[in-house]
Parts: structure tokens; C-alpha cells; sequence
């Protein structure tokens, strides 16, 4: 049914009929015969890594160049937020060793405690050959509309519910650039409510929970 929250299969099968969105990804796109064991890679310089990892295949040139850049410019921090005054750098390192989904990857870590990225590592290394497993089920969000004194609640449900589609093409006509990146509603639900307090206005309402796979946007504002 269009109202109920998207349904998802169990892990193995989800991984079993796709190749998942894994949460640690390689560098750049890794295939089988990659090896992200680096033998002596703590020991060479900065720019002997992104040389080594180039080899190994997980690295562009690209990339690299925009490794070794000047960061994030004054000038383009301006014009992400408001009121800058400076920018604030974090190392970032590497994770070596490891399996993910089966294929070698190289994991960026921006951390600034010591060790971190070393323990990451050995334990990616014990973990050989059979790694780890990841996978992220659609980013599908739940937005809530509460609707307040409500004469009639089964008929105002009733009337929700068949309007689902219209409800639905309004807000596809609203984020038209999310529709065409693959996300947009995917159901709603409709909850009767009833306030009950000794003394106090008994007060009926309904609950409209809509279920949107909002994709890449973070939606934090």
C-alpha cells in the first residue's frame, strides 16, 4: 500500500541482489586486483604515500594534485557561511588493510587523536581476507505533520489517505532536482490521536507521517 513506509529485505538478501553503498569507500574506484596492504607505508614521507597509493591504483592523479593543494581557500569559505574569520585544519590519514564488500579500498580518516588510524588499520589487517560487509538502506526520512483540532478524524483520514498521489505530485512540483536524482515521496502513513488529561481539553488530532528518500541532501537547515 502507498501509505506504509518502504519496505526493505533482510541484509543478505539486499547484498545478494545488488552491490550495496558501502560506508567505507576507496579513494577511487577499486577493483579486484587492487591490494590496499602497503608494506613500510607509516615509514615514507607524505609525498611517497600519495605516490605509493597512485601505484596501487587507489589514487588518481587528479586527486592527488587536490591532496596537495592549499585546502580550503579563504575566499571560498566566505561564500559557504556566514561571518568567517578563519578555517580550521584537521590531518588526514589513511587506513590500509582493508576488505569492504569484498573489494580492497583505502579509507580517508580525518582524525586528530594520535593512533586512531594505526588501530583501524591493524585491525582491518587481522580481519583479512574476508573483511568487512556495508551497506546503507535508501535514504528514506520521515517528515511529520501535525494536524490540530479535527472535527472529524475518521473522515479527515480517510480524505488523507486518498489523496495520496495528489499529495505526492505537489511535493515532486515543490523539489523537482530531488525527483530527477532519484529521490521524492515513498509512502505516508495517517495516525488518529487523542489527548486524554484530568483536567484539561480533551483535544483529537491527526498525525500525517510522510516517508521521503531525500538522497545526498543533508537537510541539517
Amino acid at each position: 500500500s502507498h501509505q506504509k513506509p518502504v519496505a526493505y529485505a533482510p541484509l543478505p538478501q539486499r547484498l545478494a541482489a545488488s552491490q550495496p553503498r558501502a560506508f567505507a569507500m576507496s579513494m577511487s574506484t577499486a577493483s579486484s586486483s587492487m591490494n590496499s596492504r602497503i608494506s613500510g607505508f607509516h615509514k615514507l614521507g607524505v609525498n611517497e604515500r600519495l605516490d605509493a597509493l597512485k601505484t596501487a591504483g587507489f589514487l588518481s592523479v587528479e586527486n592527488s594534485l587536490a591532496l596537495q593543494g592549499e585546502g580550503l581557500s579563504m575566499e571560498t569559505a566566505g561564500n559557504m557561511i556566514e561571518n568567517v574569520v578563519a578555517t580550521f585544519g584537521m590531518p588526514m590519514g589513511v587506513s590500509l588493510n582493508m576488505i569492504v564488500n569484498g573489494k580492497d579500498v583505502v579509507v580517508p580518516m580525518v582524525v586528530e587523536e594520535p593512533s586512531v588510524v594505526a588501530a583501524v588499520s591493524n585491525v582491518a589487517r587481522m580481519a583479512r581476507p574476508t573483511g568487512f560487509v556495508a551497506c546503507a538502506d535508501d535514504p528514506v526520512m520521515i517528515g511529520q505533520i501535525h494536524i490540530r483540532n479535527v472535527p472529524d478524524l475518521a473522515g479527515s483520514k480517510a480524505a488523507l489517505e486518498g489523496s495520496y498521489e495528489k499529495l505526492k505530485a505537489l511535493a515532486h512540483e515543490i523539489q523537482p532536482n530531488l525527483v530527477k536524482r532519484g529521490g521524492g515521496m515513498r509512502g505516508m502513513e495517517v495516525k488518529e490521536l487523542l489527548y486524554e488529561e484530568e483536567g484539561e481539553v480533551e483535544e483529537r488530532s491527526l498525525l500525517l507521517n510522510f516517508f521521503l528518500d531525500c538522497r545526498e541532501a543533508m537537510g541539517a537547515n
